[in-house]
């Protein structure tokens, strides 16, 4: 692996002065970023901080956090960012189950991180961190001093958004900065243009975005949307890396009108613009390309979607990046033809499962589809296509229906004494209703049926019952509705209407 000055700042003889990061405090040049992450790399090391060790990166949104990112990952250590704000429970859960062995904070973030379970000398300040070399001491010297190569030994633990989950993504840096020079690639930014980042690096996508930037040699300016203007005085033309949801509170700002003359090419990170949301996009930075870029846990950009005058069709995540394998598996070795859904699995992916509490990481099996949970198809013409489930949500006739609500009427109805709601694809619905029940003596569907009709909103009410001696032991896994969506997932090719009575497995439906 090249070492690290190779890497983050090749031939500075030509390209030191040129800009690399900058925000609304001032600027960096490479040869002083690359001195600046030289420089609190061994500051680090001196504190005991040793190559492997989890350093749980608390960032301020700016350059800062950024050196300290690099620093972390100089140094060899695994960095563990997170949003700096998160309450103190949420960090405590985070230090429980991960287990770093410092924290890397600023110094007005100093209130209530007492009590997130290290000790005072494992916590340190970005704000008192040098900020140049010091003038007795040049930075050869200090590089001698440290038994650090800066080989790119670093990863970064990229945990579940929820906090509770006990599950990560140990990603290596070299696996990063490949898959962000394949984003970079395939969006073929004009030369001209600088690196406009909306988004912090505790997003994946801000991580992948920024360091494809750097790496690539183009200025990286960090904005703040929520707090400044989108856009900071005199970065000029930018292409613009944003999320769906940052790009949607800035549409709404009534300020922000006129920045978006400089924004040449958006790239909205995760998600889709919808009609309304891509019409008031046309109108802020007319002409320029737009595109989306779909990611997982397991590959940090995997897919890309260029946006026309029309909004794409619904879950559309477009076409793999170059080099990036998706194939949809209906079960371990059998991939599923086009149209016909399944797991979207990345294979050939470098990314790593990590187990909390210090566990070894393991490498997820290659040909289980169910270690990535999402479910979608793909067409003739090679696009993919994503089903959309947050929070295993049902989406159903234009309403969002929650199956826990549901399961939990069917449960006070006394009918049934064990209940299991999800959702399956439909050609009109986007989303059909279907439960699972164990049902009480003599409770027929048609019975169930009625009693959701009479008691539960029309949008509410099961298209599909069946009713088992006892639920499958796929309902308890916590991806339960996942496998069932998929197992039931060309239910409605036919009419929605059909009641065929009882299967050969002995199964009540209607």
């Amino acid at each position: 692996m090249a070492e690290w000055p190779a890497l983050l700042s090749r031939d500075l003889a030509t390209t030191g002065g040129a800009l690399a990061l900058a925000d609304a405090s001032g600027d960096l040049s490479r040869a002083d970023l690359d001195a600046r992450v030289k420089l609190w790399a061994a500051i680090l090391a001196r504190r005991s901080l040793l190559p492997g060790d989890r350093i749980l990166l608390l960032p301020p949104q700016g350059m800062d956090g950024w050196v300290a990112l690099l620093a972390v990952l100089a140094l060899g250590a695994t960095a563990m960012p997170f949003p700096p704000d998160l309450p103190g429970t949420d960090l405590r859960q985070i230090v429980r189950l991960w287990r770093p062995s410092a924290c890397l904070s600023f110094e007005s973030g100093l209130a209530g991180r007492q009590e997130i379970g290290l000790p005072p000398e494992r916590i340190h300040f970005i704000e008192t961190l040098p900020r140049k070399w010091p003038r007795n001491r040049p930075p050869g010297e200090v590089e001698r001093e440290s038994p650090l190569r800066f080989a790119m030994r670093g990863q970064v633990l990229l945990a579940s958004e929820t906090l509770a989950g006990e599950a990560g993504t140990l990603h290596g840096i070299g696996s990063i900065l490949a898959n962000a020079r394949r984003l970079v690639r395939s969006l073929d930014l004009a030369p001209a243009l600088s690196g406009l980042l909306a988004m912090p690096m505790t997003h994946w996508a801000g991580l992948v975005a920024g360091l494809g930037l750097l790496d690539a040699g183009r200025p990286v300016w960090l904005a703040d949307p929520e707090r400044a203007a989108l856009v900071p005085e005199g970065c000029g033309p930018v292409a613009c890396f944003t999320t769906v949801q940052a790009w949607r509170r800035w549409l709404a700002r009534p300020d922000g009108s006129g920045e978006g003359g400089s924004i040449r090419h958006l790239v909205a990170m995760s998600g889709s613009l919808g009609r309304a949301m891509l019409g008031q996009t046309r109108s802020r930075i007319d002409a320029s390309p737009i595109d989306c870029v779909h990611g997982t846990p397991f590959h940090l950009a995997a897919a890309r979607l260029r946006i026309g005058s029309e909004p794409p069709p619904p879950g559309c995540i477009g076409y793999p990046l170059p080099e990036t394998e998706i194939r949809v598996m209906r079960r371990p070795l059998r991939e599923a033809r086009p149209g016909q859904a399944g797991y979207l699995v990345h294979s050939g992916g470098s990314g790593m499962s990590c187990r909390p509490c210090g566990s070894d990481p393991v490498r997820p099996a290659p040909d289980s589809p169910y270690d990535q949970g999402e479910i979608g198809w793909r067409e003739a013409d090679g696009r993919l296509f994503r089903l959309p489930s947050p929070k295993d949500l049902i989406r159903t006739a234009g309403r969002i229906l929650a199956p826990e609500e549901l399961e939990q009427q069917i449960l006070d109805s006394g009918l049934v004494d064990e209940a299991f709601a999800f959702g399956v694809p439909h050609p009109v619905l986007e989303e059909a209703v279907v439960l699972v029940a164990v049902a009480r003596p003599r409770v027929t569907p048609h019975l169930l049926r009625e009693f959701c009709r009479r008691t539960l909103p029309d949008f509410m009410v099961p298209h599909r019952i069946e009713l088992h001696a006892r639920l499958p032991v796929q309902s308890l896994a916590r991806s339960g509705r996942h496998h069932f969506r998929l197992r039931y997932a060309g239910l409605f090719g036919e009419a929605a209407t059909s009641c065929p009575g009882t299967d050969p497995r002995g199964r009540a439906g209607c």
